[in-house]
């Protein structure tokens, strides 16, 4: 996260440089939309318009991930819930199991098979 913050800001003094050093008039002229401006002044709003079409093309994902994060997280939490609940019933289980092996005969290890 902290590399990609760097490259935005070094790209962005990259383009505020060579935006700065071509400050000439330039004219635009999209469909029956026209004007005329310094190259400086089109080349910053061009840029941050791209940053801004960026980051909303983006913005899908990152909602659709944080959402899918926020369910995993929730569905931990339940499988969390339930393995604790299994082990406690385990614990109980093999505590019966013990007081029954050593309720029969002295050094059985617990009940016999006739065979």
């Amino acid at each position: 996260m902290l590399l990609s913050l760097l490259l935005a800001l070094l790209m962005t003094i990259a383009a505020l440089i060579f935006a700065f050093q071509n400050a000439e008039p330039a004219r635009v002229t999209f469909l029956v939309w026209q004007f005329e401006s310094s190259l400086a002044l089109i080349l910053v709003v061009s840029f941050a318009a791209g940053l801004l079409a960026g980051s909303l093309l983006l913005l899908p994902g990152r909602v659709r991930a944080g959402l899918a994060s926020a369910s995993q997280r929730r569905e931990l939490a339940g499988l969390s819930r339930r393995l604790t609940e299994l082990q406690a019933k385990l614990d109980a289980t093999e505590a019966r199991v013990r007081s029954v092996g050593s309720e029969g005969a002295p050094g059985a290890a617990g009940p016999s098979h006739p065979g």
